[in-house]
């Protein structure tokens, strides 16, 4: 997502997979069966969202059902009009009504990372956003991709005081010579602190 400075809010994406051994993903995102997938707990992922005026971290699940996403986009919209119709121009401070508008459009907004066209639904997409209120350039970083210059911002994940991520499970890609891999990753966890991480092997019959 662009970050312009233009006085807007930019958003910024990561997305993860409920389902940690899907083949589809070890061909696109495992170095044709390598790596691993890492399984984080959802409920300490992302800090709870503050409702004003815009939450700055949100963690949705992507919902691909079109008729779902349609009768969200209603309710949504039924809920915007009787905002609107509530607000009286006579009213020499808009404050609150402006706060409510914008958390209802930062709502909106928010559909953009959480729906899906119904062909992706395989994924079983997760998407933590983090909101950057008025375009602000501060923090943002760049890497090079195909040749685009993106945009991205560090942040530190999960809730735990002491900087831990919520990392319950590891899943090692079907081309990984599991006995060093198992060993290695076993020490480098224990190295960092994590004692209770789930190690398993994939069951993909990845050939190609």
């Amino acid at each position: 997502m662009s970050a312009q400075g233009g006085g807007y809010p930019d958003f910024y994406s990561v997305s993860f997979g409920a389902n940690g051994d899907l083949l589809s993903q070890w061909r696109g995102y495992g170095s044709s069966g390598g790596g691993y997938a890492i399984g984080f707990d959802v409920g300490g992922l992302v800090p709870p969202t503050s409702p004003y005026p815009q939450p700055e971290r949100f963690l949705n699940r992507v919902i691909y059902d079109e008729a779902t996403q349609l009768r969200i986009l209603r309710a949504v919209a039924d809920a915007m009009l009787a905002l609107f119709a509530m607000v009286d121009p006579a009213d020499p401070d808009l404050t609150k009504a402006r706060a409510s508008v914008f958390s209802a459009l930062g709502e909106v907004v928010g559909f953009v990372f959480s729906f899906k066209d119904p062909a992706w639904a395989e994924e079983q997409e997760w998407r933590a956003v983090y909101v950057v209120p008025n375009g602000e350039l501060e923090g943002v970083h760049f890497r090079p991709h195909a040749g685009v210059a993106v945009p991205y911002v560090s942040l530190a994940m999960g809730t735990d005081p002491g900087g831990r991520l919520p990392i319950r499970q590891i899943v090692l890609g079907p081309r990984v010579d599991t006995d060093t891999a198992v060993s290695s990753l076993e020490l480098l966890l224990a190295s960092s602190g994590y004692s209770d991480v789930d190690i398993t092997v994939s069951s993909v019959p990845l050939r190609t």
